[in-house]
């Protein structure tokens, strides 16, 4: 990644927009991480049928809050391709767009190539620039969802083009689409897995579920012995595929893919050349250009990852000495 390319000028708000992405994602995952420290989940364990089963007898509503930011987060990135495509053509053309040209100044996402073309023609008929013959507008066309994934693989990025198997635009768009009917749905998610008693053999599988009151996370025969580890966290629903994935990460994977690869094509810049994530919104007396020089490397997901893991990691310790998402079942002779 080439933190060193200089952006031009015309393109700040472009950065500025990812760096309150950025922002918002810290935001997300403070609020997370609030969450699962506050235990959010009482266990209990019920015995019936010769099994001792571990099983969810109460869980805290996951804060609306993390929705709302996140659905904030999604409005930002689905609106910068917009906003750089006006940038664009605006400086090729060297005068600011009004009327029907500005109204037609839409970054279009298809995951089909008839649909697209067809809705490419009313727009080019006030902005030639977007057919896909034409410079900026082949760019656009080569970025789309239907373009074979091969192709697009070629691009400069540290990750894959799929993002938990979706297309990023894709995957952007089914977010923005949901969020203009309602909220993004957020649930407590659990991640359960059974041990041997001696902890050194795992004689269970993991499982990832919404939790649910009364739901069984764990069972064992009576006459054996296990320990459960259950951590709650939390998971946003993403319609594309319905499944729960963390929101944290889910942004992280956006974020980066519209910094690091749609925009920088959408622009035309060089080869290698990135927006950078981390961008500073807040200090005074600084301009927007130095804002983008002096910006953060790593994304929030990244910044944030390896403290939350200790942090984690020691609630995880102070549960094991409680004795917190255990089952220990004696002998039926006992």
């Amino acid at each position: 990644m080439n933190m060193g390319t200089v952006l031009p000028d015309y393109l700040s708000s472009v950065a500025l927009r990812l760096g309150r992405v950025d922002e918002l994602a810290e935001d997300i995952a403070e609020l997370c991480f609030a969450f699962v420290r506050s235990d959010p989940l009482e266990l209990r364990e019920r015995r019936a049928g010769g099994k001792a089963s571990l099983f969810v007898h109460g869980i805290d509503q996951v804060p609306p809050a993390i929705g709302l930011v996140f659905s904030d987060a999604i409005n930002q990135l689905r609106s910068v391709l917009d906003n750089a495509l006006v940038l664009v053509i605006e400086m090729e053309r060297g005068v600011s767009l009004t009327g029907p040209a500005e109204r037609a100044a839409q970054f279009l996402i298809y995951d089909d190539e008839t649909k697209y073309r067809t809705a490419l023609r009313r727009l080019v008929a006030h902005l030639p620039e977007l057919a896909v013959d034409a410079p900026l507008g082949k760019r656009i066309y080569e970025l789309q969802p239907f373009r074979p994934l091969e192709q697009i693989r070629q691009m400069r990025t540290r990750r894959s083009v799929t993002a938990h198997g979706g297309h990023h635009l894709r995957v952007l768009q089914e977010y923005s689409n949901a969020d203009k009917h309602r909220r993004p749905h957020v649930f407590a998610v659990g991640n359960a897995v059974t041990r041997a008693a001696t902890g050194a053999v795992k004689v269970g599988v993991e499982n990832v579920s919404q939790l649910e009151i009364g739901q069984v996370v764990s069972s064992t025969s009576l006459g054996a012995s296990g320990v459960v580890e259950i951590w709650p966290f939390v998971g946003v629903h993403r319609t594309l595929a319905d499944e729960l994935v963390p929101p944290g990460a889910e942004l992280c994977e956006l974020h980066r893919y519209m910094a690091e690869i749609a925009l920088p094509r959408l622009a035309g810049l060089p080869e290698g050349a990135v927006f950078p994530p981390g961008v500073d919104l807040r200090s005074l007396r600084i301009s927007d250009a130095e804002r983008v020089a002096t910006a953060e490397s790593t994304y929030a997901h990244e910044r944030l990852g390896f403290r939350f893991a200790l942090e984690m990691r020691q609630v995880e310790l102070d549960a094991q000495r409680e004795g917190r998402g255990t089952i220990r079942v004696p002998r039926q002779e006992d």
